[in-house]
């Protein structure tokens, strides 16, 4: 008996971990039913990092997002128009010195939460992007805890080559 409530103690200090180093907290269950700009916001405010809404040439909203450590991102919500799907995408790009394609294929097979590619218009920027796709809704701890993994993965990147810079 004792064995398992050591092992049930263990489980709960787990979660309690896992959750307090993703940011998310017991009000991140409500349902997004879309990405609006303003949830975007918040879950960043959540997660320490700031942000600005932006708009593309067409009038779009997404948002530029900076992490604490200076890393910055792109949120963009995204939806097909009159069939009710959405979705999110978070893109980085990167200036590096030789983006060959074994490199990149190498890092997209590793970290397979992101894909991993080469910019048509300049073969020195790579970039690494994550879709959220949120059809029937998406939880808002889920939605911090996916921009928190993007966030942390994106850290790694520039070790990985020996010239960068962020584009």
């Amino acid at each position: 008996m004792k064995a398992i409530q050591s092992l049930l103690a263990g489980i709960v200090v787990l979660a309690m971990a896992t959750f307090a180093s993703t940011g998310a907290r017991a009000d991140d269950s409500r349902l997004l039913k879309d990405f609006d700009v303003s949830d975007l916001m918040s879950a960043l405010s959540d997660l320490e990092m700031i942000g600005k809404i932006q708009k593309t040439k067409e009038g779009d909203e997404y948002v530029l997002a900076q992490a604490s450590d200076g890393l910055y991102f792109y949120m963009m919500p995204l939806a097909c128009e009159g069939s009710g799907c959405f979705g999110l995408e978070v893109f980085a790009s990167f200036y590096v010195d030789q983006a060959s394609f074994w490199k990149i294929n190498e890092i997209d097979h590793r970290y397979s939460f992101i894909n991993v590619m080469r910019d048509r218009e300049d073969p020195n920027v790579v970039m690494l992007q994550r879709y959220l796709v949120a059809d029937h809704g998406l939880a808002f701890g889920n939605l911090k805890s996916n921009l928190d993994i993007f966030v942390n993965i994106l850290r790694q990147f520039p070790s990985l080559w020996t010239g960068y810079g962020i584009s």
